[in-house]
């Protein structure tokens, strides 16, 4: 089999266990590349080790990272479907450097809020206070705010509730737009 092939029944066996579309393009993009690379399914521990190199050259530590998770959740699944040695399993993968928080300055977000209107000033307002994914926030609906306690219902990655809180400040703003 090629390693295209290959590649297209793991993709396919991701969606039969529920991966999101996202994570399944992921999976894709990374393997694309690593294919693109490769050419063939049979490689040596060495040859993947100089893949993560060549990466490192050129991509930041937390791309690489990604590239490895990948690369291992791939050849595990690999060494399972079709009973052949993991050539990853001896390959580390790299630690990320821990993020460094940024936020807007509060002077420019008093800014965005005074130019914005009541609708984008609730939002505005409970995106920066609840720290909700975009996603969250763009699918809530009106049974999931409880503005007296001022909380709210988010569905975020996965699918999975959240509970998120906010000031009086965007509760103010939040009923101003209602």
């Amino acid at each position: 089999m090629k390693l295209f092939e290959v590649i297209q029944e793991f993709l396919l066996s991701r969606k039969a266990n529920g991966a999101s579309d996202e994570t399944v393009k992921w999976y894709s993009s990374l393997l694309e590349r690593f294919e693109a690379h490769m050419g063939r399914c049979e490689v040596s521990a060495h040859d993947l080790r100089e893949y993560v190199v060549d990466l490192r050259s050129k991509l930041a530590p937390s791309s690489v990272n990604g590239h490895v998770t990948a690369l291992h959740v791939f050849y595990t699944w690999y060494a399972q479907e079709y009973n052949r040695p993991n050539p990853m399993k001896g390959i580390k993968r790299p630690r990320p450097l821990p993020a460094q928080p940024r936020g807007i300055a509060p002077a420019d977000m008093v800014k965005l809020l005074e130019c914005a209107g009541v609708r984008d000033r609730a939002l505005i307002a409970l995106f920066a206070d609840s720290g909700a994914r975009l996603g969250g926030i763009a699918g809530l609906e009106l049974e999931d705010l409880d503005l007296e306690k001022r909380s709210a219902y988010v569905l975020e990655k996965g699918r999975r509730p959240r509970k998120v809180y906010f000031t009086p400040f965007t509760a103010a703003c939040i009923r101003n737009w209602l």
